[in-house]
């Protein structure tokens, strides 16, 4: 069975699998787990229409898997802001 993600992009990994970069991989899991727990990002959502944030499986930056999202930019209109780890949409007030 292959290795998986979690919702926020965190590898899980079958034992006996990615000899030879298990050390890699578990680096970037630690990384991600960081980034979850204490990291901040600004994210410019500028304009009208709709954003939708992704998860990267593996890798870290994603804006999903960040603890802090600042969101910066002149609205122009309605904003819809998708997650797709929660599957819910937040509109402006």
């Amino acid at each position: 069975m292959p290795s998986t993600h979690t919702a926020l992009g965190i590898e899980l990994m079958v034992t006996g699998e990615n000899a030879g970069t298990w050390g890699t991989k578990t680096n970037t899991n630690l990384n991600i787990i960081e980034q979850i727990s204490g990291g901040y990002i600004s994210q410019a959502i500028a304009g009208s229409g709709t954003t939708a944030f992704v998860k990267a499986d593996g890798a870290t930056g994603a804006v999903v898997a960040t603890r802090v999202i600042v969101f910066t930019g002149a609205l122009s209109g309605s904003r819809i802001i998708t997650f797709p780890v929660l599957n819910r949409k937040f509109l402006p007030y």
